[in-house]
């Protein structure tokens, strides 16, 4: 369950216009979020809206919502636990944003975003609450329950009517529910001619094989040990780090993406603690000038290779 917590961050932030602004203006930190988001798709998010209505009439046709009302969605939170079915690993938001990606125009969100972050009302919104309680999981080991008991008393009932708080909850539970999609191509990979020597010599290679059997440095690993190599990695490399991460074409999509994940956490992970060393705040407080100096010691290089199976 605490991982399946943690990945909630990076789904949210991956992480229209004519809907957003509708909505209630005390949500106002959460409307500029996803204001962001739906200008950078390429119909301004209608379709993305449209899949959020399937997905909740999907959760009602299986039960998991008694109706669209904001009392079902923190019902659903009291009784996540027993929200693992096959049938919820698509609720087609994933596969959408996963789909778009190459679409989005990411400098101009990106811009955009960070006006959000930076903005005074991020401060005491309550999305900032979230990632504060979100990050804490990496302080010690919370009680899962405990956890969602705090998550949702940040929230209303009526929050849920919120395209955002929606669209959390619905990649929150593919998530959960391992999403594999085996229509979708991973990422475009590089030559291995593309590293250089210094690169070879102190990259952290992770292999994923046709059978989806992961290898860290040539060393059979489960995934559960991922995330603390990839810490102790980024500890002693710091801003020489590189991830150098070896698919087969059989690698199953959702594999790919559970492994990206775990090396994404670890990342946060090393962030969050230089962030509290060195600012007395998380990471994701951080302004932009902040957050530029701390990734240039801990950066997240990702180098994408195929092996031949």
């Amino acid at each position: 369950m605490k991982n399946i917590l943690k990945s909630l961050i990076y789904l949210i932030v991956l992480s229209s216009s004519i809907t957003v602004f509708g909505q209630k203006n005390r949500l106002k930190t959460e409307t500029d979020f996803m204001y962001c988001f739906y200008q950078s798709l390429p119909d301004k998010g209608n379709e993305f809206i449209n899949i959020l209505k399937k997905a909740e009439q999907k959760l009602i046709d299986l039960n998991y919502l008694k109706d669209k009302s904001g009392e079902s969605y923190i019902a659903l939170y009291k009784n996540l636990d027993n929200m693992f079915d096959e049938k919820l690993q698509d609720l087609g938001v994933a596969k959408y944003m996963t789909e778009v990606a190459d679409k989005i125009v990411a400098l101009e969100a990106e811009d955009c975003m960070e006006k959000v972050f930076s903005s005074v009302n991020f401060q005491n919104s309550k999305l900032s609450r979230m990632l504060q309680l979100i990050n804490s999981l990496n302080q010690g080991d919370p009680d899962p329950s405990a956890f969602i008991e705090q998550f949702i008393g940040i929230l209303d009932p009526e929050d849920f009517t919120h395209d955002y708080f929606r669209m959390t909850t619905f990649t929150m539970i593919e998530s959960m529910n391992y999403v594999d999609f085996p229509s979708l191509e991973l990422p475009k990979v590089e030559n291995e001619n593309s590293l250089t020597r210094e690169e070879q010599r102190r990259a952290l290679f992770i292999k994923i094989d046709a059978e989806q059997q992961l290898y860290i440095q040539d060393q059979k690993e489960n995934v559960e040990n991922l995330q603390k190599k990839v810490i102790a990695y980024l500890k002693k490399h710091k801003s020489n780090s590189v991830f150098v991460v070896r698919t087969s074409r059989m690698t199953h999509y959702g594999t790919f993406i559970k492994i990206q994940s775990e090396i994404e956490k670890g990342v946060e992970t090393v962030r969050n603690q230089l962030a509290k060393e060195t600012y007395k705040r998380f990471y994701g407080e951080l302004s932009t000038t902040e957050q530029e100096k701390i990734k240039e010691i801990y950066p997240l290089n990702i180098k994408n290779l195929e092996i031949d199976e």
